[in-house]
C-alpha cells in the first residue's frame, strides 16, 4: 500500500467563493468535473460560502490529458461551520490525502486545482535505513516554500507566472489542471541536487516539451466513458503525521531541514 500511493497536501477548511473572493458564487464559471456546492453555517452567520464538492485526480499515458482511463474522486469538505470559522479569523487546516496509483504505464497524473494544493509527496522507502526503521522517505514537490515559478501551458505555447504562498500553496486556480510526469519526477528528484543535469528541471528545461510539471486548462482533460473511477470520502484530520501513520502503518516524525 505504501508504494502504491501518492499523497496530496491540501488546505481543506477555506472556500472557493464567498464574501471576499472574486468571482462570486453566482458568477463562478462551471467546472467540467466538479460542482460548486453552496451553503451557510449554523447560527446567525448569514454568509453563503461556495466550495467545490470534489477534487479529481486522474491518470493517463500522455501529458495531453486526452486518454484518461483511471481516476480518483476525492470528496471535499462541505461543513460550512468550518468555512465560517476560517472566515471569522480562524486558522487554516491542512490534510494529507492518499491517492492510489493503478498502473505503471499511466505515467502522468492530473490534479484539478479546485483545492489549495500545498505539496505532493512521492513514496521512496518504507524504511529509511537500519537506524531509522520506523521512518519512511518521500520525495516532495513543494508549493509553499518558494515565491513561485514560471510554468508552461503547452496547449497555448506560453508560460504562466505561478505564485506560491506559505499558508495556501498554489491557492485556488479554479479552472486549471496540473500535470505531473510521475516517472520523470522520481528520476529527477532522486538524484542529489548538486548532481542534477542543469538542462533538466521540474518547470523549466533547455528543450521545450521536457518539463516535468505543466499546466492545462481543465477543459482539455478528456475522460473515457469507461474510465475506472474510485471515490474517496472526505476524512477530517489535522495532524498530517497521523494521516500517514493511519494509512501506511508507519510512524512519521516531521523534521524541518
Amino acid at each position: 500500500a505504501f508504494y502504491g500511493h501518492i499523497l496530496l497536501e491540501t488546505v481543506w477548511n477555506t472556500y472557493a467563493s464567498g464574501p471576499r473572493t472574486e468571482p462570486s458564487n453566482s458568477s463562478m464559471k462551471p467546472h467540467p468535473r466538479s460542482k460548486l456546492a453552496t451553503g451557510r453555517a449554523s447560527g446567525f452567520y448569514q454568509t453563503t460560502f461556495g466550495v467545490w464538492d470534489s477534487t479529481h485526480v486522474m491518470f493517463g499515458p500522455n501529458s495531453h490529458g486526452s486518454s484518461i482511463n483511471r481516476g480518483v474522486v476525492l470528496a471535499n469538505n462541505q461543513n460550512y461551520n468550518e468555512t465560517r470559522d476560517y472566515d471569522d479569523g480562524g486558522k487554516i487546516k491542512v490534510i494529507l490525502r492518499p491517492v492510489p496509483v493503478w498502473r505503471k504505464e499511466d505515467n502522468f497524473m492530473f490534479v484539478d486545482l479546485v483545492q489549495q494544493l500545498r505539496a505532493v509527496y512521492f513514496s521512496v522507502a518504507h524504511k529509511s535505513g537500519p537506524q531509522n526503521e520506523k521512518l519512511c522517505t518521500y520525495l516532495m514537490v513543494d508549493f509553499s516554500l518558494r515565491k513561485g515559478v514560471e510554468i508552461r501551458m503547452p496547449s497555448e505555447d506560453k508560460k504562466v507566472s505561478l505564485s506560491f504562498r506559505y499558508s495556501t500553496g498554489l491557492g485556488y486556480r479554479h479552472h486549471e489542471t496540473m500535470c505531473f510526469d510521475v516517472r520523470g519526477i522520481y528520476n529527477y528528484l532522486i538524484i542529489p541536487r548538486q548532481m542534477r543535469n542543469p538542462e533538466k528541471g521540474l518547470y523549466r528545461t533547455a528543450t521545450a516539451g521536457e518539463e516535468l510539471i505543466t499546466l492545462l486548462d481543465c477543459s482539455q482533460i478528456k475522460l473515457s466513458p469507461t474510465m475506472m473511477r474510485l471515490d474517496r470520502h472526505f476524512i477530517r484530520s489535522i495532524d498530517l503525521g497521523s494521516v500517514i501513520s493511519d494509512n501506511f502503518g508507519v510512524d512519521v516524525v516531521w523534521s524541518p531541514h
